[in-house]
């Protein structure tokens, strides 16, 4: 479910899926407020997208925490960057921080 298409990474799609979850929320508010049927319809895609989101972070910390244990000290600024080996941030350090 969860495949990485043209470039679009795993915690985009679960974002993506946690911006749908409140608007459906604020859609089921207003269909309550107002008394319509359609809030039973907002609150089953509530909770679809609300577990998409909670699947999709949890497969994207999993994908991270593997890339950490392949490159031996891979590190990333969050879900959302790739994983970077030691020697690239070394060479960035090197290069525009001045690092030594």
């Amino acid at each position: 479910m969860f495949k990485n298409y043209s470039g679009m990474s795993l915690a985009v799609a679960a974002f993506s899926c946690l911006l749908l979850a409140f608007i459906s929320l604020g859609t089921m508010v207003v269909s309550l407020a107002s008394g319509s049927t359609l809030a039973v319809i907002a609150g089953v895609c509530l909770v679809v997208f609300m577990t998409a989101a909670i699947i999709g972070f949890r497969m994207s910390a999993v994908r991270l925490a593997n890339a950490r244990k392949r490159g031996g000290g891979a590190t990333s600024a969050g879900v959302f960057g790739e994983a970077l080996r030691r020697d690239q941030v070394d060479r960035y350090l090197q290069t525009y921080r001045g690092a030594h």
